[in-house]
């Protein structure tokens, strides 16, 4: 008996040791996920966007005030674009100086890495990716009554554009809730001479005062390219005319046209709280005069 009450005491702490040293191994072998990705809007300045974040289980969570340095074409200290610190969404964002435009013009292709600190939690981490410049024009055509948008995705190759082919692109029109597929498709990949041609299928969309709205088309994390947009103005749009929103009622209005039923809950609310003020200043004043006969 006294045997089996050792074995089985032993048996506890084991399991015991075994327990705390997983968890200890778990605390021990967090690990950061940094991500960096390059960025071209349409007709502006490109930019680097560095991703900090952490899997627990299935979920991805951002690190906040996690602290780098982000390089160009190799880690040395002439090659720093600048240090960084992620915010509360585990993102920071760079733009590339103006005192590397020799050094971005000299190739058609660069390397960018990131390096970030060595923490309590986290050990120092490496990210780089390698990105060709890419430009991407929209061009529209209209024959025989029916509308369709050319896109051309161009890359720079010994300082020549060539046109890029088998990449793929989003096409859509720009509205305020989002962007609306040109067509059925989501993606389309371009050809060998580096464009598509697709046809507009979304007759009758409200433009503004001129019937104007913006087509947009953008590769999405490309391995080669990263993220570049462009964008063009069409007059393929409904026009709408202007309204004059101060000669109605809505809840954005103010003065005389809110909405009755808002100007009557707000007087009614106001009415109640003087009535209740003016009910107590007259039992006040009945308290004081019963005090005054009771004297």
């Amino acid at each position: 008996m006294q045997l089996l009450k050792n074995k089985s005491g032993l048996l506890a702490i084991l399991s015991l040791a075994f327990a705390f040293s997983v968890k200890a191994q778990d605390e021990a072998t967090r690990t950061m996920l940094v991500d960096i990705s390059y960025h071209m809007p349409a007709n502006r300045v490109p930019y680097l966007k560095v991703t900090a974040k952490e899997k627990v289980g299935r979920n991805f969570i951002p690190l906040k005030d996690i602290i780098g340095k982000v390089y160009i074409n190799e880690e040395a200290e002439s090659s720093l674009l600048e240090d960084i610190r992620t915010d509360s969404k585990g993102e920071s964002r760079i733009f590339i100086p103006a005192a590397f435009k020799t050094v971005w013009d000299a190739s058609g292709s660069h390397q960018f890495i990131v390096v970030t600190e060595a923490g309590e939690e986290f050990e120092s981490v490496q990210s780089e990716v390698e990105v060709t410049k890419a430009k991407i024009e929209i061009d529209t055509v209209y024959e025989n009554g029916v509308r369709n948008i050319i896109v051309k995705v161009s890359e720079q190759q010994s300082g020549e554009w060539q046109p890029a082919g088998d990449v793929e692109v989003k096409i859509a029109i720009q509205r305020l809730l989002g962007n609306l597929p040109v067509g059925e498709e989501d993606i389309y990949t371009t050809d060998e001479e580096g464009t598509v041609s697709v046809e507009f299928t979304r007759d009758s969309l409200p433009g503004d005062e001129e019937g104007n709205y913006v087509i947009v088309a953008w590769t999405e994390d490309h391995e080669q390219f990263g993220n570049v947009f462009a964008e063009k103005t069409v007059n393929w749009g409904v026009a709408q005319e202007p309204q004059d929103f101060s000669s109605r009622r809505s809840l954005w209005a103010t003065g005389t046209q809110a909405p009755v039923w808002l100007l009557g809950l707000a007087f009614s609310i106001i009415g109640g709280v003087w009535g209740t003020l003016i009910y107590l200043f007259i039992q006040i004043v009945q308290i004081r005069k019963l005090g005054k006969t009771a004297d």
